[in-house]
């Protein structure tokens, strides 16, 4: 695959992702992202989570989705960056 997509709400985990557990991938390799859905009407702060700590182990983005305009954007971005 080009690209490997994570998405949903934040985990309920915050553990990180001991460095040994995972490669980062060669250059032109497989990206990987996070879509991580947080509305605005739940009031609880965006926080990195174990998804977050093992897309960026592997040199991955995590882009947080508020509302249908971040969510087109954060795929736009991830069509550029091909």
């Amino acid at each position: 695959s080009d690209v490997v997509l994570f998405m949903g709400p934040m985990a309920r985990f915050s553990d990180r992702v001991p460095v040994a557990s995972l490669e980062k991938p060669a250059p032109g390799a497989t990206r990987f992202y996070y879509f991580q859905i947080a509305p605005l009407f739940r009031a609880e702060a965006v926080l990195p989570d174990t998804i977050t700590s093992a897309v960026g182990r592997v040199g991955g983005k995590t882009m947080v989705i508020h509302n249908p305009g971040d969510f087109a954007k954060a795929i736009e971005r991830v069509e550029k960056s091909r």
